[in-house]
């Protein structure tokens, strides 16, 4: 009777703020599902060991060395001229990461990881700072 009314007379608005939420929850999400299958192409495409990626070089170093057996043949090791260096920040090897990155000490300083959180923060501060020098430009655009 009495009790049902008030029910049915709020139906109508909340069918129609779901309709609106739901509008731009489809709006909101439509670009991430895009950069997402992206990404997920990518992350399938890339080659992995016990689960993390590596590098298509660092498989074929391997596969080189264990053919070798580390006995250094000529010609077995292109990657020879590039050194193995250590991120920074973590301490992490060049070889285990996807790419250096640029830090606060320079080029290939960082490994991929802290490089882009050191980017991301070095963006997010000179937004704050009206000051900005011309290393923290270059740094975000990597």
């Amino acid at each position: 009777g009495l009790s049902d009314f008030p029910g049915r007379s709020i139906q109508p608005q909340r069918a129609a703020s779901l309709n609106r939420f739901r509008e731009k929850r489809k709006e909101r999400c439509f670009e991430k599902k895009i950069r997402y299958t992206v990404r997920k192409e990518v992350a399938l495409r890339m080659q992995r060991k016990k689960g993390q990626f590596t590098s298509s070089k660092a498989i074929s170093e391997e596969v080189a060395s264990a053919s070798s057996g580390w006995s250094g043949t000529p010609g077995s090791g292109q990657d020879e001229n590039i050194q193995e260096v250590l991120c920074t920040h973590c301490g992490i090897s060049s070889k285990k990461t996807p790419m250096m990155r640029r830090g606060p000490a320079g080029p290939r300083t960082l490994c991929n990881a802290c490089g882009l959180k050191w980017a991301n923060k070095v963006c997010l501060s000179q937004e704050r700072v009206v000051h900005k020098s011309i290393p923290h430009l270059i740094a975000c655009r990597l």
